[in-house]
């Protein structure tokens, strides 16, 4: 940035414009723009909220609207283009808007609102097709003999559908905990920057709109400073992982010519150049490995806000990074272990033709 100042949402008391350091390290653009249909969304009921106060004319909220709806298509289309001064999916927004029906109307958008209250499951989706493929699969083959193990040695005579089972009703725990979230069902626009909105702005009638069941957040310095809703939403990726990893791990021991109770198929596999007879179950190790990134996500979360004062701070930022992160590998682990799940159909040709040889030798 220049030594000249540059316009910028929070540059009111500011004679220059940041260092050019601090503002690459200080923006999250190419993180936050993936929200841009939500903080649109959010933009669009404000202004109506706005209007109902009368701070802006039915005209403007008809102008801001179809501006918002042009940006939502430039988006769409990938046509949007980022400037150097945007910020944040907040700025960006705001200064296309501008660029669109002026600021002079554009800027109203702004009244009385920060960006701190815009925070934020297709994973519950793919959980329940991963649950349902386990227990089809389980219910194929419940008289497949295989042995089960405690201390990693042999214990009784179980089934392959049993041993499924048991992983299934895992990842179900995983899928009750996501039900059980309810800190992204507050709505926290209207909040203010830390003490409200100046205004007067109805969040009954910003969280009627937006569809959050359980209406506005309860206090507003909560609202800015804090990230349950983010916190919730890694410790459930986190345990979904867990039990993914589980899986993965008695797959990796079971396809070893140690166990060979299962075969995964080549697809999904990698060889060695040194060692041509070797197929490394690739796909299996990189969710386990992802299990342990997830949890280090986690813990990150929560050792950057537990010495926090109260009230917004900076560091709040780092919560994008690990929610789209986690988001993405939690949703690729769940496709892989979909994809991989024909191959398991092997694993029980592999177990009876086991069963029928030994019924042959006895």
């Amino acid at each position: 940035m220049s030594e000249e100042k540059e316009k910028i949402l929070w540059g009111g008391r500011f004679e220059k414009s940041p260092d050019e350091l601090l503002w690459k390290y200080n923006a999250s653009i190419n993180l936050c723009k993936k929200l841009w249909k939500e903080d649109l969304e959010g933009s669009k009921v404000f202004a109506a909220g706005l209007e109902k106060l009368k701070i802006i004319s039915n005209e403007e909220l008809v102008a801001i609207h179809a501006g918002l709806d042009k940006i939502s298509s430039e988006w769409a289309a990938e046509e949007f283009l980022l400037k150097k001064g945007d910020e944040d999916i907040h700025t960006a927004n705001e200064r296309r808007l501008g660029e669109i029906i002026g600021t002079g109307i554009a800027g109203k958008l702004h009244t009385g609102r920060s960006r701190n209250e815009q925070s934020i499951c297709e994973l519950e989706h793919r959980l329940r097709k991963l649950i349902k493929a386990i227990l089809q699969l389980a219910e194929e083959n419940l008289d497949v003999m295989m042995p089960s193990f405690t201390h990693f040695q042999p214990a009784q005579v179980t089934t392959f559908g049993h041993w499924l089972v048991n992983h299934a009703e895992g990842l179900r725990s995983v899928l009750r905990r996501f039900n059980l979230i309810e800190s992204h069902q507050w709505c926290p626009l209207g909040a203010g920057a830390i003490a409200g909105n100046a205004f007067g702005i109805d969040r009954e009638f910003l969280s009627k709109e937006l569809k959050f069941p359980l209406g506005p957040t309860l206090n507003s310095i909560h609202t800015s400073g804090s990230r349950e809703a983010i916190v919730d939403f890694l410790f459930c990726i986190s345990s979904g992982f867990t039990v993914l990893s589980r899986f993965c791990e008695d797959l990796i021991i079971f396809c070893s010519p140690n166990f060979n109770f299962v075969k995964i198929g080549q697809e999904f596999c990698t060889g060695s150049s040194l060692m041509p007879q070797k197929q490394n179950p690739d796909a299996l190790e990189l969710i386990r490995g992802k299990a342990g990134t997830s949890i280090g996500r986690l813990t990150g979360m929560l050792s950057t806000i537990k010495n926090l004062p109260s009230g917004y701070n900076k560091d709040l930022q780092e919560d994008k990074s690990a929610m789209f992160s986690s988001f993405e590998e939690f949703n690729d682990a769940l496709q892989l272990s979909l994809a991989e799940f024909p191959n398991l159909l092997q694993t029980a040709i592999i177990l009876r033709l086991q069963n029928e040889n030994s019924k042959k030798g006895s």
